[in-house]
């Protein structure tokens, strides 16, 4: 297998994310009590995989640990949206936009 996969510290990305690849999806620990905006995010995209599992990952990133979470462009969207919202938007900020949108499907409400 030869896939590309970036890494980057997951604040870092959730600032950035207007920069990657909106092909890319982010991958992170399956045990989502370890997610931080310290933990490291994989960047890959999907389509690049030959061998997925039953509930639709990558193999590889099964094998280590990782799930698909969202694609880069949505995650894109809740930082387009928080900054759009908040005077101040920093990695804490796009931290809880972001889980927020993972749990909920939807924006931050007012």
């Amino acid at each position: 297998m030869n896939i590309e996969v970036e890494k980057k510290r997951f604040g870092e990305l959730l600032m950035t994310v207007d920069l990657v690849d909106w092909r890319t999806a982010v991958y992170l620990p399956v045990d989502i009590a370890r997610w931080s905006t310290e933990i490291e995010a994989l960047i890959a995209n999907p389509d690049f995989f030959d061998e997925y599992d039953l509930d639709d990952n990558p193999e590889y990133m099964t094998s280590i640990g990782y799930k698909e979470i969202l694609l880069s462009d949505d995650i894109a969207g809740v930082f387009k949206n928080a900054k759009s919202r908040f005077d101040v938007v920093d990695e804490d900020v796009m931290f809880k936009a972001f889980l927020f949108y993972y749990e909920n499907d939807a924006y931050i409400p007012d």
